[in-house]
C-alpha cells in the first residue's frame, strides 16, 4: 500500500490533490462548490506553507 501522507511527498501531491478536487467541484457543481472549493484552496495552500516552514531542514 503506497503511503499517501509520506512526509516527504505529500506536499506536492497534497497540493495537486487540492487542484484537482477545486477542478472537479468548477465541473460538476460550480454554484454550489465555488466558495467551498476557493476555501479548500486555500486551506490547502496555507497547510502547504505551514508545514513546509514546519519541517525542519535537513
Amino acid at each position: 500500500m503506497f503511503n499517501f501522507f509520506n512526509p516527504q511527498l505529500s506536499q506536492k501531491k497534497l497540493l495537486c490533490l487540492c487542484v484537482l478536487f477545486t477542478l472537479a467541484l468548477f465541473i460538476f457543481a460550480p454554484t454550489v462548490t465555488i466558495p467551498v472549493g476557493l476555501f479548500v484552496t486555500i486551506a490547502g495552500g496555507l497547510y502547504t506553507l505551514l508545514s513546509h516552514f514546519a519541517t525542519p531542514s535537513k
